[in-house]
């Protein structure tokens, strides 16, 4: 065009054919690809589900076996123990004894008692792990259970050479001191029992073990040694089998203290570190 003037026109015409069909052929096999690729992964993903699945399930039927067999086990391992039990009060009433032998009967009675405490309360916890434990709390003096705490394990600290302490509201706690609170006394004494005889095991020959009482809107009882917990088992400590450096340790104590303190509605906590040793607070609402 020259202003309205036109002067003439350019056609241009491109043979696109055969790149169109090119084209058409390259993206044909990119879906078919793309398909492919999708049911494999697919594929894939179903097999690992399945597999995932399969151990799952494998793992709940081990599970399951391994609870049955330990409830049967402690249920036949009370049987010989009931007839130990039998048989050395049969000897005590029926028989005459000296002295040593006597004293031979009264460790072999606390031994058996203590089995028997200890298949009841392996029944309590696997009952508090599945939520059927029933919890009956009624009003107990939870300073004379402290009590009782500290002077049932003084012997064992004695032996370690330890100093075992117990201090209520930063003064000695006495025989006229008591706090009434609603929980369970087996309960408590197993909780505190547990973690006090832990603190001793820690311990060097000279250390002190102290017990730290008071009630403050609720009651607390913090065991406190001067040993640091070893870091590798630290961040899982109320974990089950979390133990470390103790050859007969089994890694239930403190998690069964953890599972006690839920069930009486309280807290458990632990701090340790190498320049303040470590404090395990337990605390119950009054």
């Amino acid at each position: 065009m020259r202003g309205k003037d036109f002067l003439g026109a350019f056609e241009l015409i491109f043979n696109v054919t055969g790149p169109k069909r090119d084209l058409e052929r390259f993206n044909l096999y990119a879906t078919a690809g793309s398909f492919v690729i999708s049911l494999a992964l697919l594929g894939v993903v179903l097999l690992l589900l399945r597999q995932e699945l399969a151990k799952a399930h494998s793992r709940h039927q081990s599970d399951k076996l391994r609870e049955d067999v330990e409830q049967i086990t402690r249920h036949d391992i009370k049987t010989p123990l009931l007839g130990v039990l039998n048989g050395i009060t049969y000897l005590e009433n029926y028989t005459t004894l000296n002295p040593d032998q006597k004293e031979m009967l009264e460790d072999m009675r606390h031994a058996a008692n203590t089995g028997m405490d200890l298949i009841s309360r392996s029944l309590d916890l696997y009952k508090m792990e599945t939520g059927s434990y029933e919890y009956t709390p009624a009003n107990v003096d939870i300073l004379y259970v402290c009590r009782r705490v500290a002077e049932d394990l003084d012997e064992l600290a004695a032996r370690k050479g330890v100093r075992l302490e117990a201090l209520y509201r930063d003064r000695p706690l006495t025989r006229e001191d008591g706090l009434t609170l609603s929980t369970e006394e087996n309960l408590f004494y197993a909780v505190l029992a547990n973690l006090v005889k832990n603190g001793i095991e820690a311990s060097e020959s000279g250390d002190t073990v102290a017990l730290r009482m008071k009630s403050d809107g609720e009651f607390t009882v913090a065991v406190h040694n001067p040993a640091p917990v070893p870091e590798s088992v630290r961040a899982d400590f109320f974990g089950k089998y979390a133990t470390a450096g103790k050859l007969s340790g089994t890694g239930l104590g403190t998690y069964s203290a953890r599972l006690m303190v839920e069930v009486m509605g309280g807290r458990i906590d632990m701090d340790s570190s190498d320049e303040r040793g470590t404090t395990v607070t337990v605390a119950l609402p009054l």
